[in-house]
């Protein structure tokens, strides 16, 4: 059965009625004090309540004591102008409040009839088109408590936060600026990232820029200037900020100051890189250790594989040392290796040649890219060194100063060999030229 309050409305009342009926808005009307007079299927629908139920009842009653005041308000501003929008909680019938955003038309001061006039209807009706905006002022407080969260994180943070355009020109920076760059704020919105970045730095930084804008998100790690020309280090989280238009980017920059940890990464690396030299180096005479020789001779023998490359080996030892030992004494002995060690590293000219001290009074020198006669070469030079240091050798029984007996061996190695093989073929050297006499160089000759 029509309402016979919409039956009354106009000539346009089937229209209305339609309208009333089906739209998903709830449409109300209601007497100048705001009691119901009417309540659209859809009204039933999201208060929970029958149109019986609420025709008759004080519309104020369902709104959040809250929103009493602003209601009131408003319904004084719609009496005096004949429209108005308000927002305010309503009350359903499960006790929930929800969010209505009404438009409230008055129909004061119109008359009505059969000729487009009311009849029996002497005082103003509201009609009020509501809609339920729960779920948007939901969002709406989400995103204000992110607002206000974000504010406080900004104000109290440590880190400086920043957000770029695409092309990296600061359009907002945190309060930390102030403090860890020394820049008011309004210094650095609209200035270009970049321009603050230590050059060195600059590529490494646009590489990580790209990635981040493929993936989204990134970590850097780089140099960056203050205000008085001092750089620190900083290493910075970026992010796409949400909810933007992905044709106009915006980035969201958490950067931290890690100058202190990086000056103490430094000192460590320092530490280490001294205690790997420690570890490699022999404590009496400065030159390579055994373990040293170990790892260069696998990391060269491995590049002459990897060439098809010659490489040689010399091995030194020292001829007659415990008798010179015994004669001069244990430090006078030290001092002897000293020189030695000294001598053969000041002959080697390139500096991929390495020589150790292989073991007591026995040294080894580390060849790459040289056949058997560059390395008989190299011997018959280090020989002649030693020889000319004129050493005092009271012990020997070969000359009245010290010398040196050396053997050599030279290999392409391939991937089937080891590099034992060469130690071996350059002792056995070794050994022929202490037995032809010593004070000689020996090669190795693999045998027919």
């Amino acid at each position: 059965m029509r309402n016979p309050i919409l039956a009354n409305l106009s000539k346009g009342e089937d229209l209305f009625q339609l309208i009333a009926e089906y739209s998903s808005d709830m449409i109300t009307v209601h007497d100048s004090a705001g009691r119901y007079l009417y309540v659209s299927p859809a009204g039933e629908k999201i208060l929970q309540y029958t149109s019986e139920e609420l025709v008759g009842q004080d519309s104020y009653q369902f709104i959040h004591p809250d929103d009493h005041e602003l209601s009131r308000k408003n319904h004084e501003i719609l009496l005096n102008t004949g429209y108005v929008v308000s927002t305010y909680r309503i009350r359903r019938k499960d006790g929930e409040y929800i969010w209505f955003e009404s438009s409230i038309q008055s129909l004061y001061g119109r008359s009505f009839g059969e000729e487009d006039n009311l009849e029996a209807v002497n005082e103003p009706k509201l009609i009020v088109i509501s809609r339920n905006i729960t779920e948007r002022k939901l969002v709406e407080k989400k995103l204000q408590e992110i607002e206000e969260l974000f504010q406080i994180i900004t104000e109290y943070s440590r880190d400086m936060i920043t957000i770029h355009n695409a092309e990296g020109e600061y359009l907002f920076v945190s309060a930390a600026v102030k403090e860890i760059l020394q820049y008011d704020d309004k210094e650095l919105i609209g200035k270009c990232g970049y321009a603050l970045i230590h050059q060195e730095d600059h590529k490494i930084v646009r590489q990580n820029h790209e990635l981040m804008m493929i993936n989204g998100t990134g970590v850097s790690t780089y140099r960056i200037q203050q205000k008085d020309g001092t750089y620190i280090w900083f290493e910075s989280t970026v992010r796409f900020l949400p909810g933007r238009d992905p044709a106009d980017p915006q980035l969201i920059v958490m950067s931290r100051d890690i100058t202190q940890r990086k000056i103490e990464e430094q000192k460590l690396q320092a530490v280490n890189e001294k205690l790997q030299h420690l570890s490699t180096k022999d404590g009496l005479t400065g030159i390579g250790n055994r373990r040293y020789f170990d790892e260069r001779l696998i990391k060269e023998w491995k590049r002459a594989i990897r060439y098809s490359s010659d490489i040689s080996l010399l091995m030194i030892d020292i001829d007659y040392f415990k008798p010179y030992n015994d004669t001069y004494g244990h430090q006078k002995g030290d001092e002897c290796l000293k020189q030695v060690a000294s001598a053969v590293q000041k002959t080697l000219k390139r500096p991929i040649d390495v020589v150790c001290r292989y073991g007591g009074e026995e040294f080894s020198v580390i060849l790459p890219d040289t056949d058997e006669k560059g390395a008989k070469h190299v011997a018959e030079t280090i020989r002649g060194t030693i020889e000319k240091l004129k050493i005092p050798h009271a012990g020997s029984l070969i000359n009245s100063f010290l010398t040196i007996s050396i053997g050599t061996a030279s290999v392409i190695p391939t991937k089937a060999s080891d590099p034992a093989t060469i130690i071996k073929a350059a002792d056995e050297a070794l050994y022929q030229a202490k037995q032809g006499g010593r004070n000689q160089v020996r090669s190795f000759k693999r045998k027919k």
